[in-house]
C-alpha cells in the first residue's frame, strides 16, 4: 500500500503540474518510515487545497479506482483504528524480537557462568585444602 500512495502522489503531482499556476506545493521525496504513507496523503490532500483555493481542480484529470476491493468500505474513524491496530501489532513483533535476542543473550550468560563458578570454587577449596596441608 506504501507503494501504492507514493505512486498515486507522483501521478498527481505530475498532473497539477502546470506553468501558469504558481504558489502550488511541491512533492517532498521522503525516505520510508512508519509516517511516509499519511504524509504522502497529506501531501496529496494539500495540493488539492492548494488547486481547489486557485479554483484549478477542473484541470486535474478523473482519477478512480482501478481495482475497488482495494477501496476500503469503512469509514475513517475505522481505518484510524485499523492503523493504530496494524501499528501496535507492528511494535508487538519487534518487541517479540527483543525479547527473544534478550532470552538467548541471559540463556548464554548462564551457560558460561556454571562453569566460571565452578573454576572458581574449585580454586577455593584447593586453596582451603593447601593451608590446611601447611
Amino acid at each position: 500500500m506504501p507503494c501504492e500512495i507514493s505512486a498515486a502522489e507522483e501521478n498527481v503531482f505530475k498532473s497539477a503540474a502546470s506553468p501558469h499556476l504558481d504558489g502550488l506545493p511541491r512533492m517532498v521525496s521522503r525516505h520510508m518510515s512508519d509516517d511516509k504513507p499519511r504524509l504522502d496523503t497529506e501531501d496529496i490532500f494539500g495540493l488539492f487545497e492548494a488547486l481547489d483555493e486557485k479554483t484549478a481542480l477542473g484541470n486535474l484529470p478523473s482519477f478512480v479506482a482501478l481495482d475497488l476491493s482495494r477501496v476500503s468500505p469503512f469509514n475513517t474513524g475505522d481505518l484510524d483504528m485499523a492503523m493504530l491496530m496494524m501499528r501496535v501489532a507492528n511494535l508487538e513483533s519487534r518487541m517479540a524480537g527483543i525479547v527473544g535476542e534478550c532470552i538467548t543473550a541471559v540463556q548464554d550468560q548462564l551457560m558460561q557462568a556454571p562453569s566460571a563458578s565452578l573454576a572458581a570454587s574449585t580454586d577455593v577449596r584447593l586453596s582451603d585444602k593447601s593451608s590446611v596441608l601447611h
